[in-house]
């Protein structure tokens, strides 16, 4: 880790195909007010965001039948459809900010980690370079918050029904 927080990393000019592709699941830290339940988001060259959230099944497998399930309906998603410019420059932030981690280098968690800590899990393909990354450093889990910020209205919309249903 650098002395900034950032992990130390990859960094290399991105020239996004239709093959790539990057995937944050964000966990919130238990004593999360704003977002309560597990986010997904999803990137893809082919400039298609995905963002999911809920505890429904089907956030966990897409495939999910098991709809007897009493969270089956809590399950929300948004997708945005952007141009490549665009898309290119968003892989190359996350790649700038250190979500690729150097070939086989370990990252997992901050020395003073904690279940309670706001975590993400990140695994992807950008350029060929192949990552996997599990952490809940700060600096990390700050940016995956900043981008989560453009998926505010659903992430309300879920925190709101999810109250709604505690209450009754």
């Amino acid at each position: 880790m650098q002395g900034d927080g950032k992990l130390r990393h990859s960094s290399f000019e991105v020239d996004i195909s239709e093959l790539d592709w990057l995937e944050i699941l964000y966990t919130p830290a238990e004593n999360d007010r704003e977002i309560l339940l597990p986010c997904r988001l999803s990137f893809f060259g082919v400039c298609h965001v995905d963002f999911k959230t809920g505890k429904s099944p089907k956030f966990w497998k897409e495939t999910s039948t098991d709809t007897a399930n009493p969270d089956w309906g809590s399950y929300y998603t948004d997708r945005v459809t952007i141009g490549r410019e665009e898309m290119e420059r968003v892989f190359q932030a996350f790649v700038d900010e250190g979500v690729v981690p150097p070939p086989y280098m370990l990252v997992s968690r901050d020395v003073v980690s904690s279940e309670a800590n706001a975590r993400v899990s990140i695994k992807g393909i950008i350029g060929f370079k192949e990552f996997r990354l599990t952490t809940d450093n700060k600096y990390i889990v700050g940016v995956t918050e900043e981008a989560l910020e453009n998926f505010e209205a659903t992430i309300a919309i879920a925190r709101e029904n999810e109250l709604r249903k505690a209450r009754e």
